[in-house]
């Protein structure tokens, strides 16, 4: 039997090269992509947020992941607590759109601050710059 593939899009501490990308080592990559919709961009200090409705259309990272990963990643997104997963549709590349699952903020919280999203999304360094990572 074929574990059933869900897509994740992720734009924040998710991404390669971040400090949580560990939880995506299985997935399998589909691309860069940004949402259809859009989103407001907001720092919550250790990591990035989305809000709706909003003004931007988000540039993040697609994955193809097993729903054991989908689960992991529920609990470290606080699903349903602090974020609320939904299906948006996402652009890959110039042609593809794919329906991917994204992570939204549940609930303003206290001391969140905008961002204004970078035409490339969130970078690790402008993220250090601004406070996003968590500090090792």
């Amino acid at each position: 039997m074929t574990a059933q593939i869900e897509r994740v899009f992720v734009y924040g501490s998710l991404k390669r090269g971040f400090h949580n990308h560990h939880f995506l080592e299985e997935a399998t990559f589909l691309g860069g992509a940004t949402t259809a919709r859009s989103f407001d961009l907001w720092s919550l200090g250790a990591f990035p947020a989305v809000t709706q409705p909003g003004r931007f259309h988000v540039t993040g990272e697609v994955y193809g992941v097993d729903r054991d990963t989908l689960s992991e990643l529920d609990l470290l997104e606080g699903e349903g607590i602090l974020y609320k997963r939904e299906a948006t549709e996402v652009s890959v590349g110039e042609r593809s759109t794919l329906r991917a699952w994204i992570y939204v903020l549940l609930h303003r919280e206290p001391g969140m601050r905008p961002i204004q999203p970078l035409a490339c999304g969130i970078t690790k360094a402008w993220s250090e710059r601004h406070a996003i990572l968590l500090s090792a």
